[in-house]
């Protein structure tokens, strides 16, 4: 039978995007069910519909609700307006472009000498290197309210807008941390900061956009390099993605294991791989914290945690039964969670992984050498995890980067193998200086030879 909670998470995102486009998101359901309607049961069904259902108010009533607030911000403030007041950091610092950029809560506020109704979201660029989440600070900035871009050609702006929640946008003029945060949110952004400046001092200034969004999240490139690694199918490897997540997370978890198990009193009273288990459920969101939250890593992360968590409880995970607790959970959270490209594309290389990839190995592989299988295996799963986000790639643009399962054959090792843990280990490296200057060379080296191969293969596409 079809896995209940995969059903349950298919049908709350089916759900959220029916909030957007109620048509073509019925008929799809409708053809999915009746392809599926042997391993289905009644009662299933009808707990699916009710949860669809649901989902679409869910999400119909956040757009509206942000489309009221936007009203009232376009309304309050007018055209651009020079703005002061107090702010509350919200999210993550992350810089673009040479400045910072950050999500404001406005609790005091006021524009052009007239004050304004509070609280308000903002997007704002620009403020000093020590901002932090938690932080109040006293802000000028030039603010505008949000005005979404509708386009006849693309997807309605506004679900993705609402997911956002911020109805003023601007640039900062001048701000003064009057408060900082002393959460773990505001410790980690601090954390970042670190990163950050270490790998622009340490980095050749070519590698050092691309180590940053291998570290930090921070889509940071240049245009050229953007639209490189974006037609060769390579942006990914400068993302937090579920499989770099997976990575670190199952890596750590494996040696602190390894090392539990050598303490005599540890191992004489709990299996060690039950707590390092544990552990790795607080890591794994600390991590997607750390590495900028995107929708990618989110999706990862519970996914992980709800495998480690079964193995911590001395259960075997299933990972469809991963997948779809991790989906619903996401769903749950977040309503409009389906308008996060990265979150779906990431879902949708999972799906791939796991339904694709054993029937393309067993299909692939014994029609191979034996010394040919492990390209015949990278292969295979390239096309698993590439597959499924074609149909989203097509809707995105006019291509599909057709090199990309040869780009990823070769960039893949060099990329996750090599410069995502050599890029880490630089993060603990700067009291060692001479060690910090070997690891930024050796990892820029790398992401650098990754940039060649995404400048290569970009010009392949259909």
């Amino acid at each position: 039978m079809f896995d209940v909670t995969l059903l349950a998470g298919l049908a709350l995102a089916a759900g959220a995007i029916a909030a957007q486009r109620p048509a073509p998101t019925v008929v799809a359901c409708v053809v999915a069910a009746a392809c599926l309607r042997r391993r289905l049961r009644p009662a299933a069904v009808v707990v699916a519909v009710a949860l669809f259902g649901w989902a679409a108010l869910r999400a119909r009533r956040q757009i509206d609700a942000y489309e009221r607030s936007r009203e009232v911000a376009r309304v309050a403030i007018g055209a651009p307006s020079r703005c002061d007041g107090v702010a509350v950091v919200v999210s993550s610092p992350v810089r673009m472009h040479g400045a910072l950029r950050w999500d404001a809560r406005f609790d005091q506020l006021r524009c052009d000498e007239r004050d304004q109704p509070t609280p308000l979201a903002a997007r704002l660029y620009g403020g000093p290197d020590e901002l932090a989440r938690g932080a109040r600070v006293e802000v000028v900035a030039q603010l505008a309210a949000v005005q979404p871009l509708a386009n006849e050609e693309l997807d309605d702006p506004r679900p993705t807008a609402a997911r956002m929640g911020h109805v003023l946008s601007g640039g900062v003029l001048d701000a003064r941390v009057v408060a900082a945060g002393s959460d773990l949110a505001s410790r980690i952004d601090r954390l970042r900061a670190h990163v950050r400046g270490r790998i622009d001092a340490t980095f050749a200034p070519a590698a050092a956009p691309l180590a940053r969004a291998l570290v930090l999240g921070e889509t940071d490139l240049d245009a050229a390099d953007d639209e490189a690694f974006r037609t060769s199918g390579l942006s990914h490897l400068l993302a937090v993605s579920g499989t770099h997540l997976a990575l670190v997370v199952v890596s750590a978890v494996a040696a602190l294991g390894a090392i539990l198990v050598r303490v005599e009193r540890v191992a004489a009273a709990i299996d060690a791989r039950r707590i390092a288990s544990a552990a790795g459920v607080a890591l794994a969101w600390a991590y997607a914290d750390f590495a900028g939250g995107s929708g990618s890593a989110r999706r990862a992360a519970a996914m992980l945690t709800v495998a480690l968590a079964a193995r911590a409880l001395g259960r075997h995970p299933r990972a469809a039964r991963s997948f779809g607790l991790s989906t619903v959970a996401l769903a749950l959270v977040d309503p409009l969670a389906p308008f996060d490209v990265s979150l779906v594309l990431s879902a949708a290389a999972t799906a791939g992984l796991l339904v694709l990839g054993p029937l393309l190995a067993r299909a692939v592989e014994p029609r191979v050498p034996a010394l040919a299988r492990p390209v015949a295996r990278a292969v295979s799963t390239t096309l698993a995890a590439t597959l499924p986000c074609a149909p989203l790639l097509v809707s995105l643009g006019p291509t599909l980067p057709v090199g990309g399962v040869v780009a990823n054959v070769l960039a893949v090792p060099l990329g996750e193998l090599f410069a995502l843990p050599l890029a880490l280990t630089h993060v603990m490296l700067s009291p060692w200086p001479a060690a910090e200057r070997g690891a930024a060379a050796a990892a820029g080296g790398a992401l650098l030879a990754v940039r060649a191969i995404a400048v290569a293969t970009a010009s392949v596409r259909a």
